[in-house]
């Protein structure tokens, strides 16, 4: 039997200082949390809400809340009073504290995933975070990127992060937070190529010396040393042998 639908939906706290409601699975961010402007957008949301039979028209437009919650509060602005929409804008903070949610429950096994993805939220906070989502462009991208190259990091890796970036804005446009060229542009930025840049080459990893690996077995118990001699046997990687030591 399907959950009634809520009179109420809950006006909750994001990360990114917001406060936001989730209706009809979209979520809308309505202002710093407990601002007079924000408890206005959500009474002006219920009530459409409410008057719509516990529903959302669809031609719904979330721009309209800021004219009417300003009227409600009887602080009008030029722009209101004449029509013309003024929605808050998705900054970069907002995409990475709704991408920080995401990659909590996606990568709660994957504890290494999760922080290098937290790392990689940190630091286009630490760079862009006031920035209008939509701005965030290939320029920008090239321009964080070029920071890790500086800092040393492989170039193999730099590209690795750059694609995660590229993900992270996948995902926004997914939940609606920026439109979908935003993420079309971000794609256009090309990998790095050997030879053709200043970021390093990783060191190839090279085999562990057999009689290293015999003399380490003996301190091993039953289970890893039998993973091992199977990787030695056959040549299947740790996450090839690891599922079928767990079955």
């Amino acid at each position: 039997m399907a959950r009634p639908r809520a009179k109420l939906p809950s006006r909750t706290y994001h990360i990114s200082g917001q406060s936001v409601v989730r209706i009809g699975g979209r979520d809308f961010y309505l202002g710093r949390q407990d601002s007079p402007e924000s408890i206005a957008r959500y009474a002006v949301l219920i009530g459409v809400y409410q008057s719509n039979g516990l529903s959302l028209p669809e031609d719904f437009d979330a721009t309209t809340l800021d004219r009417q919650a300003a009227a409600l509060l009887g602080q009008l602005s030029p722009q209101a009073a004449a029509g013309v929409p003024t929605a808050l804008p998705i900054t970069v903070k907002h995409v990475t504290a709704c991408y920080r949610d995401h990659i909590a429950t996606k990568y709660a096994e994957n504890v290494t995933e999760l922080k290098r993805l937290e790392k990689l939220c940190d630091e286009l906070d630490e760079h862009d975070s006031d920035i209008v989502a939509t701005d965030y462009g290939p320029l920008r991208l090239q321009a964080q990127r070029q920071c890790w190259v500086a800092s040393g990091k492989a170039r193999v890796y730099c590209d690795r992060l750059t694609n995660s970036v590229k993900r992270l804005f996948k995902f926004a446009v997914s939940q609606e937070l920026v439109p979908s060229s935003c993420w079309e542009r971000l794609r256009s930025v090309e990998s790095l190529r050997c030879g053709q840049t200043s970021a390093h080459e990783k060191d190839a990893i090279g085999p562990v010396d057999i009689d290293i690996v015999r003399k380490t077995e003996k301190y091993l118990s039953p289970i890893i040393r039998a993973m091992v001699r199977v990787q030695v046997g056959t040549g299947v990687r740790p996450s090839e042998v690891c599922p079928m030591a767990q079955g």
